[in-house]
């Protein structure tokens, strides 16, 4: 290696960075100042706890203990490391290997600094010099045997960085296309929430009132005799540190120093799986594909088993946008189905409803684990509605800037010939998926999680509809009235002017207000039910659709105003959503 062309490296690397922070307002670098100092005391807490618990605590703490506690720290570290691996696939290299490649500078020197720049991160800075304290303390505090600790954790941490730069080098590599670049971003986001409430899901709901963990009360000492748990510290890597620790309290330091050697030397074959894939990714390799064979011998067969085949006497499949939806004329059918269309090739709508269905998996596993009592169950009527409330109010910022994500494509609406009021149809009826969809399968899943009848399920049937409904009349007034262009490929904005976050502020405050139509119906239920006034089933369906067909009224009746209005503001809405503003 050379030593001057890495010290010329690391200098520009430092250039770079000192530049990014000093660019901008003074305000800017106050700020950056605060986290800076911030981040500093920090540091300095942690390798301080570090050492004060490891020189205290671990001369009487149990095995059992140190095995629950390595695994709380596996866990945090590794929740905390994946939600920084979400922001560093959107980031280039620290160093641009193409800007480089013509220099006498060696790919593997290349390599190992930007390996090297990416272990600086605020997770690892705060997680690595802690554990090395709290080894260090142990050390001093309980005997030499806790040594092994340090070969331990900083195996368990090589391993970490190594198979993510790995799989940040593959990713980067696959997201060359900007379009799959968005969807592998809300890919991982959903993964790594799928990851965080599967344990909460698979006690709750799978193994609900099976499970050894809830059969007995769970001590350290019974966790670790549970099958399962030795097991997942026999076969999982990542959880070689807490078996380590684990044997470091029972006196045995030699699997400690064993395991650390095996993590050692999974991490070296991760790293140098990702210097193969960065070798064959520069030189051309990665991701090319055969060339068909041509077909030499004159005749008009395929060229291939999976060529596609002649459709004769088939008929011809419609596409989405062919399709025909009842009741709407064609003109509305097509705006909705072009709408539609647009947002599920949208990664950023993705991201945009992910935050409700997570939402709504939370509280419907709550609802379903929850101890049932007298009176939990006389608000059980409440659940739909709640649950809707919820659900809306997560939608509220997607429906209330429905044109945001046409960007440029709002000229061509502006140019359609389309009567404004069919325009606003097709374009509601265009997320009327992303809300009854979710809502139709949250309703269906009720009565298996919170026991409600077929009658109380009939009547959150309407209640989904009024809130369709309410928000679609919102959002088609805060659409039209303060629209803002959202950025490509993200949910982030462009910059508003407070009127615009004020009022949405506002929306966002007092949105239960507009969820009391959906309550009065259930609230009428639990009072006939309380007084023995009459069947409070049937006075909630009756009043639900009543509700609903109030609002079904109150949404058609607005839609004439609202086509006028959107004809005067459509120049406005035009500049506003076209134009770039960094």
């Amino acid at each position: 290696m050379n030593w001057e062309q890495l010290k010329t490296l690391v200098w520009l690397r430092w250039r770079l960075t000192r530049n990014q922070m000093t660019k901008g307002s003074a305000l800017n670098a106050i700020l950056r100042g605060i986290a800076l100092v911030c981040g500093v005391l920090l540091l300095i807490g942690s390798i301080l706890g570090g050492f004060v618990a490891g020189y205290n605590i671990f001369k009487h703490v149990a095995a059992g203990y140190l095995l629950l506690a390595a695994d709380i720290f596996t866990g945090v570290f590794l929740f905390l490391w994946l939600l920084g691996l979400l922001q560093e696939i959107q980031r280039a290299e620290a160093i641009d290997f193409q800007r480089l490649m013509h220099l006498p500078i060696s790919l593997r020197q290349l390599f190992t600094l930007n390996f090297v720049a990416s272990l600086v991160t605020p997770s690892l800075i705060l997680f690595l010099p802690g554990t090395v304290a709290l080894a260090l303390g142990a050390t001093l505090g309980s005997g030499l045997k806790w040594l092994a600790l340090i070969p331990l954790a900083l195996g368990f941490f090589f391993l970490i960085t190594a198979w993510t730069y790995c799989l940040r080098g593959w990713l980067v590599s696959l997201m060359v296309n900007p379009r799959r670049r968005r969807s592998i971003v809300t890919g991982i986001t959903i993964a790594i929430v799928l990851l965080v409430q599967g344990p909460n899901l698979y006690f709750n709901v799978l193994r609900k009132g099976n499970s050894p963990l809830r059969s007995m009360r769970t001590t350290p000492e019974r966790y670790d005799r549970l099958p399962e748990v030795n097991w997942a510290h026999r076969l999982l890597p990542p959880l070689w540190l807490a078996a380590g620790a684990r044997e470091l309290g029972n006196g045995n330091a030699l699997p400690a120093l064993g395991a650390g050697a095996g993590l050692w030397i999974f991490g070296w074959l991760g790293i140098r799986r990702a210097y193969r894939s960065t070798l064959r990714y520069y030189q051309g390799y990665e991701g090319t594909t055969p060339h068909p064979r041509p077909n030499l011998s004159g005749s008009s067969a395929p060229l291939s088993p999976s060529a596609p085949k002649s459709g004769v006497g088939k008929p011809a499949r419609l596409g989405l946008l062919e399709w025909r939806l009842p009741w709407v004329s064609d003109d509305t059918a097509a705006m909705a189905l072009a709408s539609l269309r647009s947002m599920l090739r949208a990664p950023e709508m993705k991201m945009a409803l992910l935050g409700p269905i997570i939402m709504l998996v939370v509280f419907a596993v709550l609802i379903g684990a929850r101890t049932r009592s007298p009176i939990g169950d006389s608000f059980n009527v409440f659940i739909p509605s709640g649950l809707l409330t919820i659900m809306s109010f997560g939608l509220v910022q997607l429906l209330a800037n429905q044109f945001g994500f046409d960007r440029n494509g709002f000229r061509s609406l502006a140019l359609f010939p389309t009567p404004r009021r069919n325009l606003i149809v097709g374009r509601n009826l265009a997320y009327a998926p992303f809300v009854l969809g979710p809502g139709l399968i949250l309703l269906a899943l009720l009565p298996w999680l919170a026991g409600l009848t077929v009658l109380s399920s009939l009547c959150s049937l309407f209640q989904l509809l009024t809130m369709f409904c309410i928000l679609c009349i919102l959002g088609n007034i805060l659409s039209i009235g303060l629209p803002f262009r959202i950025n490509p490929g993200s949910l982030k904005p462009t910059k508003q002017p407070p009127k615009v976050i004020l009022v949405l502020l506002i929306v966002h405050l007092f949105f239960p207000l507009l969820a009391i139509p959906i309550f009065l119906p259930p609230l009428a239920e639990m009072l006939a039910g309380t007084f023995s006034v009459g069947h409070g089933g049937l006075l909630n369906l009756a009043l639900s659709i009543l509700m609903c067909g109030l609002a079904v009224c109150g949404y058609a009746g607005s839609l004439t105003p609202l086509a006028l209005w959107f004809e005067k503001r459509e120049k406005e809405m035009l500049r506003v959503l076209t134009e770039v503003i960094e």
